[in-house]
């Protein structure tokens, strides 16, 4: 069974060579590397034409395309998406594809720890994901939890990414969490693999999540909540999937106030008809907390976005 490895790449000089090591040191035998060029300016072609990998250039049109445009052409019956700034575990890809044992109707989660500095087994990490989504689940269970995975965690057969569809162009923020929600809707069970390890880089100036601000990102963001909506709630409708989607559009809220009121109008709208939210408003710090005990989560940000 065929594993393809997609990474994205755009000015990733300084960690391209470190990352792909990384995907041709699997213990695992049968991968191809696929690497797509996103209109780089830097050195990283060169780079990555040092090494035994299936190159793609294309003029920039974000790490989506890129992903996309990895995934036409490749030929895995499981596919590993690796962004340029993150390494895979030697055994990662051979733990997954042994839990799976040639199943191309459920989709494999591991473990992603932060690292800072160019050499992650030196360094202390906190690893992730939370303890509610390190457990095999029903793709409803998993989706209700509303908690972060890593993109390069998930190993999945390529009959599921067909199903679910390509990754969205259009978005600005979230990318991976709407196309994993697609993803997972179309699988019968989500496995955990503890043993499957993720080193993600953070802390870097020039990242997607780091460059992306403002209303763009925000819209982006709520789009996001939408697609959440249109695949959960098809999937079960119920309190417990009801209460999940009032908390992404809740989530939204929190992110957007006090921009974009007409989105947070909207929102509100589907938190009231859906029943309510659960999710409480962002602690962040002793003085932010104390103006919201006493008037308010919106008082502080209102405060913070007039007179800052």
């Amino acid at each position: 069974m065929m594993v393809s490895v997609i990474i994205p790449c755009y000015n990733s000089a300084y960690f391209i060579e470190d990352t792909i090591k990384s995907a041709l040191c699997q213990t695992y035998s049968d991968i191809e590397v696929i690497v797509v060029d996103d209109g780089s300016t830097d050195n990283s072609i060169e780079i990555i034409k040092k090494y035994p990998v299936q190159l793609i250039q294309q003029k920039n049109a974000g790490a989506c395309a890129a992903r996309n445009r990895g995934f036409a052409v490749s030929k895995g019956d499981f596919i590993q998406y690796l962004d340029a700034d993150d390494l895979l575990s030697p055994n990662k890809i051979a733990d997954q594809v042994a839990q799976l044992n040639g199943r191309n109707d459920i989709i494999s989660n591991g473990k992603w720890g932060r690292f800072y500095t160019s050499e992650p087994l030196r360094e202390e990490i906190k690893w992730g994901p939370h303890t509610s989504i390190q457990k095999d689940l029903s793709p409803v269970d998993w989706l209700c939890q509303n908690r972060m995975s890593q993109t390069s965690c998930w190993f999945t057969p390529r009959k599921l990414i067909e199903k679910a569809g390509a990754w969205d162009e259009t978005l600005h923020q979230n990318q991976d969490g709407e196309f994993f929600t697609r993803v997972i809707a179309q699988a019968t069970e989500v496995k955990y693999c503890e043993t499957a390890k993720v080193y993600y880089r953070s802390g870097l100036n020039n990242s997607i999540t780091s460059n992306i601000k403002g209303t763009l990102a925000l819209k982006s963001f709520y789009k996001t909540c939408i697609s959440f909506e249109k695949t959960l709630l098809p999937l079960e409708d119920s309190t417990k999937t009801r209460l999940a989607v009032a908390n992404m559009y809740q989530e939204f809220v929190y992110r957007a106030y006090p921009y974009c009121q007409d989105l947070i109008k909207t929102s509100e709208q589907k938190i009231s008809t859906l029943g309510g939210s659960s999710l409480p408003p962002y602690k962040k710090g002793k003085l932010h907390n104390l103006l919201m005990d006493i008037f308010g989560w919106k008082f502080p940000t209102w405060l913070k976005y007039n007179f800052s």
